[in-house]
């Protein structure tokens, strides 16, 4: 019997990749091989699929992270390098695969080659690798070989979508299907049914049937995904696959024309063969099924482009004119596994064919009832599947486990164990039974339950077990957003010191995990704390895409807990709808109004410091940056507390920047630090290494006051408390150090 070839995963490339590069590892400088950047490049994926493999890599203890200047680059980056235990393993892993023979066709000429003989030529890299090994063949003749295939090379965007234990029949669907997308009318197939039925399953059988031919891109849409979630990460596919023109268009564009992103789209190459698949259509917000209309108009003139849309219902992005008479579109419903299909799958599985009759008849062949009944305990004289799952699975498992499944069915982000088991405490031998019994997989990215399972799980929970579930997760997700640095409160203040946006990072996963935090205090009960967390995150980093992640955070939280149309939190809100109206002025002017309000207690101090944060940035983007300076002396000659003071002046000195005027924000800078030399709040050895620091940045001498801020460095460490009291929005370290650049660079 011949052994089955196996595709090398993403993260056993990467182990590849980088045992090339093991020199490397204490130099002070390295490639741009070992970046995120380099490894998508040399492996022939997109980018976001990078930092998940790598992370897998790092908790095994097989690679590490560091950050290190990067030839051609100005600032250092994060690179990656092989552990000892990694090195190791990549070599066990290449001597693996080395021998392996593979037929060779060049020349006309047939032979048989080892792997390590096609690297050591050159036919063969990283990125065909995987699929010459599962073929067992390599034809050069026809152009695949490393160089003749890199400008024809498919690229897949499919890492979320993991491969079923098994796969059984929908051979007529596959076909219809197979028959669509090699159609030139049908551009689209909309497949709707109900959950666990398997239309997921059925889009990776048809990844796996085209991935050669296509292009292909699937995303499974939640709740959340944003349509600029979706454009961007296409986007970055696209480009990936050799088609600039979608992220181009993303990077220089300020507001997002849906019309003008399909009418881009539609220029897609006939020649560039593209399959895009979303699955879960029926979560989307509106905004994603606006653009499907939009771009559903446009495929017919798509001649490479096809769709496939999975849902659990219709959703109405388009009508029967298109199935009917245009034929653009194609609908499917996938029903359960005909009769010949379960009664082999069950079989399989040790049912007698008494036993399968009766399990098919209580099922309708529903393909996850048919993987998730027990051997034995298939007598109920029921017919309803739902209960017939619940009496299966449900009623038979104790409270630990049903709260187990409880908060990863109730945490719309996967759950990895050492988060599920920061917030509960469980053994090995609950999570091997709940894997034996199919209620429970472990993937690199942590744990995942089937959709149904999710729903069924949520219905068996009592009112007390939701709400603690919901507070247990805001609690991980509140430790994890302090572990970026995030909440960072000190007793008797607020907002906390504001949140360090990385330079390569921008804010990461900050927007999400703030939206899950509010998401799950609101599950809890905890109303109130999740407008705080809302206030916070709107204070410290005012961003139009920020108030897309959390609108509708913010909407449910403010169910409720206003009292009244007049309240400081509605009138803020008010101002954060208008926003993404694209009613700025109307924004400015509501926020304005809420900057003179008079605040009574701390929350509405809040939400008054908050407006006058927001009011100079949406003066910015709608009136530029001189009427943004001009908001920032009004507000200060209104007054604002001391904290808020400083802050603005850090602002003012960065639009000056903006503003071509150097050395009016170097003096700008330079007031900004005499209020601290001046200020006898703050210790004298701080005072005194500040004014040193300045001293020696307007003689000219850069090194020497960067010299100097290293010193002021681990005094803002050694009195962080009192300098988050005394200066609560200013990044402290980061102002300080921009400031004494800014007097070097004013005075040269």
């Amino acid at each position: 019997m011949t052994k089955k070839r196996t595709r090398l995963t993403v993260g056993e490339r990467i182990l590849l990749l980088l045992m090339n590069y093991t020199r490397f590892r204490d130099e002070m400088q390295v490639p741009v091989d070992v970046t995120q950047d380099g490894i998508a490049n040399n492996l022939g994926i997109i980018r976001s699929a990078v930092p998940r493999a790598v992370g897998s890599l790092i908790d095994r203890g097989l690679v590490e992270e560091e950050l290190a200047h990067v030839k051609g680059l100005a600032r250092r980056r994060k690179v990656y390098h092989l552990t000892d235990e990694g090195i190791m393993r990549a070599r066990e892993l290449f001597e693996r695969i080395s021998g392996t023979t593979v037929s060779v066709v060049e020349s006309g000429e047939r032979s048989r080659k080892t792997i390590g003989e096609l690297f050591e030529s050159g036919d063969v890299s990283l990125k065909t690798v995987s699929d010459v090994i599962v073929r067992g063949s390599l034809d050069m003749d026809t152009g695949s070989s490393m160089e003749d295939e890199r400008g024809t090379e498919k690229v897949s965007y499919t890492h979320s979508l993991s491969p079923p234990e098994i796969f059984l029949g929908r051979e007529r669907e596959i076909e219809e299907i197979s028959s669509a997308i090699t159609s030139r009318k049908r551009r689209m197939t909309v497949v709707y049914g109900i959950a666990g039925v398997g239309k997921t399953t059925l889009s990776w059988k048809i990844t796996q049937i085209f991935s050669r031919n296509m292009n292909i891109f699937y995303l499974d849409l939640k709740e959340w995904t944003t349509l600029s979630y979706v454009l961007k990460e296409l986007g970055t596919f696209l480009s990936n696959a050799g088609w600039k023109d979608l992220s181009s268009y993303l990077e220089t564009s300020v507001d997002l024309d849906i019309e003008l992103v399909t009418d881009i789209l539609k220029n897609i190459p006939g020649e560039f063969p593209l399959l895009l698949i979303l699955d879960d259509l029926h979560r989307a917000p509106d905004q994603v099924v606006m653009f499907l209309s939009s771009l559903k108009e446009r495929l017919p003139a798509m001649k490479g482009v096809n769709v496939i849309i999975l849902s659990r219902e219709r959703v109405p992005f388009y009508d029967i004119r298109d199935v009917k008479i245009y034929q653009t579109i194609g609908e499917m419903e996938l029903m359960g596994f005909d009769r010949v299909t379960s009664m082999k799958l069950l079989k399989e599985r040790g049912f007698s064919d008494e036993e399968s009759k009766m399990i098919v008849q209580m099922t309708g062949g529903h393909p996850l009832a048919l993987v998730l009944v027990e051997k034995d305990a298939y007598n109920y004289d029921i017919g309803d599947f739902m209960e017939f799952l619940k009496g299966e699975i449900f009623d038979k498992l104790d409270r630990e486990a049903v709260r187990f499944l409880g908060l990863l069915s109730l945490s719309r982000l996967q759950l990895t164990p050492e988060e599920l088991g920061s917030i509960m405490s469980f053994g090995k031998e609950l999570v091997n039974r709940l894997q034996d019994m199919h209620l429970v997989f472990s993937t690199p990215g942590g744990f995942v339950i089937h959709d149904l399972i999710r729903d069924m799980s949520d219905s068996v929970l009592t009112a007390e077990e939701k709400l603690e579930c919901h507070s247990r997760l805001a609690d991980l997700f509140h430790t994890k957003l302090e572990d970026l640095g995030f909440h960072q409160e000190v007793p008797g203040t607020f907002p906390p010191f504001p949140f360090a946006v990385d330079d390569e990072k921008g804010l990461g996963p900050v927007p999400l995990y703030v939206s899950e935090e509010v998401y799950h205090l609101i599950g809890a009960g905890r109303g109130k704390e999740a407008v705080r967390v809302l206030m916070e995150a709107l204070m410290q980093i005012p961003s139009k895409d920020l108030v897309k992640e959390h609108y509708s955070a913010v909407e449910r939280a403010m169910q409720g807990i206003s009292s009244g149309p007049e309240s400081f939190q509605v009138r803020l809100l008010g101002a954060v709808s208008d926003i993404l109206e694209g009613k700025e002025d109307h924004t400015l002017k509501t926020l304005k109004e809420i900057s003179r309000m008079d605040a009574k207690d701390e929350e509405q101090s809040l939400v008054v410091n908050c407006a006058r944060i927001w009011i100079h940035h949406i003066e910015e983007r709608v009136n530029g940056p001189e009427n943004a300076m001009n908001a920032l002396d009004s507000l200060r000659k209104e007054g604002v507390p001391e904290g808020l003071d400083y802050y603005m002046q850090v602002k003012k000195a960065s639009l000056l920047y903006k503003m071509g005027d150097h050395k009016g924000a170097s003096k700008q800078y330079r007031t900004f630090l005499d209020s601290i030399i001046n200020n006898d709040e703050f210790p004298d050895r701080l005072r005194s290494s500040v004014r040193e620091a300045v001293e020696k940045a307007e003689k000219g001498s850069i090194q020497e006051a960067t010299d100097q801020f290293q010193k002021i460095m681990e005094l803002t460490v050694a009195n962080r408390e009192l300098l988050r009291e005394e200066l609560p929005f200013v990044d402290v370290d980061h102002h300080l150090l921009s400031a004494i650049y800014s007097l070097y660079h004013g005075r040269k």
